[in-house]
């Protein structure tokens, strides 16, 4: 969790920008599969497969419906949501009860 933080800081720093770009919401979507990729697997020799399906601005962050499934898998991706805040340099993954807040 921590490089993640510290990798959307070193954007931050590294591009000044506060809107989001094209260029952010595309590092936020590598931001939140790799996130995804480490924290959402059940197994460690598992690997798996994402696919962004939508991406909003909503409050400031950048907000990317992201679907994963096991890698090589022919069964539907389990939908999450992956909150990207440039400004504050976190990355959330809410819960069913905080996903209400930050639909489109």
């Amino acid at each position: 969790m921590k490089t993640y933080t510290l990798l959307i800081f070193i954007f931050i720093l590294a591009t000044g920008c506060s809107d989001n770009s094209s260029k952010d919401t595309a590092f936020a979507i590598k931001q939140c599969e790799n996130f995804i990729k480490e924290n959402m697997k059940v197994k460690d020799y598992i690997s798996l497969e994402t696919k962004t399906i939508d991406t909003w601005g909503k409050n400031g962050n950048i907000v990317i419906d992201m679907g994963y499934r096991n890698e090589g898998s022919d069964g539907p991706f389990t939908m999450r949501l992956c909150v990207i805040d440039l400004a504050k340099g976190l990355i959330e993954v809410p819960g069913v009860f905080g996903e209400a807040q930050w639909k489109k």
